[in-house]
């Protein structure tokens, strides 16, 4: 198995993982990343944040970026071009 074909298989391994996550576990599990992040002194000192913008049943980081943008910090967030290319 090549290195793609691997990479193809940990991801689908992990969005079944995810999929069998409840509604309600990972509410409370992007809260305790939340709460874990504004503990961190380069968190909330940092004046820009590269972060993804959630989708579907991954950890839900809206709140996070509506945090930053509470707060005036710059945030950048990847862009998906086509099927395989993602850029900042």
């Amino acid at each position: 198995m090549n290195l793609d074909e691997e990479k193809k298989l940990l991801r689908n391994k992990l969005k079944q993982s995810r999929a069998a996550i409840s509604a309600n576990e990972l509410a409370k599990l992007s809260e305790q990343i939340s709460v874990f992040l504004h503990e961190i002194d380069a968190f909330t000192q940092a004046k820009t944040l590269f972060c993804y913008v959630s989708y579907l049943n991954e950890v839900d980081t809206h709140p996070l970026i509506d945090y930053c943008l509470h707060h005036e910090k710059a945030i950048f967030a990847p862009k998906i071009v086509g099927k395989t290319k993602m850029i900042a």
